[in-house]
Formats: C-alpha cells, structure tokens, sequence
C-alpha cells in the first residue's frame, strides 16, 4: 500500500521532471520555454499531486496516505513557486539595472559616447545593451 503509493509518486514525479525540456512548449509571448529547474520542478510536483488525487478517487491510495502525500506535495510545490518568485525578481532587477562601462564598472545613461569616469568609448557597450533590452 503505501510502499507503493510512494513508489508511483516518485515515478511519475521524475517521468514528468526528465520529459519536461522534450515538450517544448511556448510561453504567453510565443517564445520557447525556458524553464527554470525550479519551475519545471514544480509542475512535475503539480503533475504528481494530479496523479495522486486520481489514484485517491479510484480507491488505489487510501485517505491517510492520501491526505499525507498530498500535504508533502504541496508544501514542496509551495516552496518551489516562492523559488521561482525570486528567480523571477533577480532577473527584472538585472533588466532594470543601468549599463556599466566595460573598462571601470562606472554606471553611465545611455546616448553618451563616453564613460564619464574614465573616458573609455561607450558605443559599443550602448548597443549591446539595447540588444538586450
């Protein structure tokens, strides 16, 4: 019973894991998903609890091993999602951030041509920056 319940949940856990960069999905923009391994790690987790709530109402898990798989699984999709937040806020902070001169690290505003710090040429760096953007 629960050796088995807890068997098929990591099973299925780790087929959804190892297939996710297969499916090659497209974001709300229509780009190609790249996925963290936090957020690929909790949609397994996600596909996991789905799996366990099936074989909960087929009667193949019984409601003590239920109630404590799911609980487990949720509190690890919780945690991954609150990963996935500060990823997410670690990358818009670096978006935002204001371009630096490659030759001193200064902070400069992009339309200058040179780095008021230490004069070095900022043409070059403006442009890659705004490829970025």
């Amino acid at each position: 019973g629960l050796t088995w319940a807890v068997m098929l949940v990591v099973a299925l856990g780790a087929v959804a894991f190892l297939s996710a960069p297969l499916r090659g999905r497209a974001d709300e923009a229509g780009e190609p998903a790249r996925a963290s391994a936090a957020r690929r790690e909790r949609e397994s987790v996600v596909a996991a609890i789905r799996d366990l709530d099936h074989d909960h109402e087929t009667g193949k898990v019984s409601d003590e091993d239920y109630q404590a798989f799911r609980d487990e699984l949720r509190a690890r999709a919780l945690a991954l999602l609150r990963e996935e937040r500060q990823e997410q806020v670690g990358r818009d902070a670096a978006a935002t951030r204001p371009p630096q001169c490659s030759a001193c690290g200064a902070g400069w505003t992009l339309g200058h041509r040179f780095c008021g710090q230490c004069g070095a040429p900022l043409e070059a760096a403006a442009e890659g920056h705004e490829a970025h953007r």
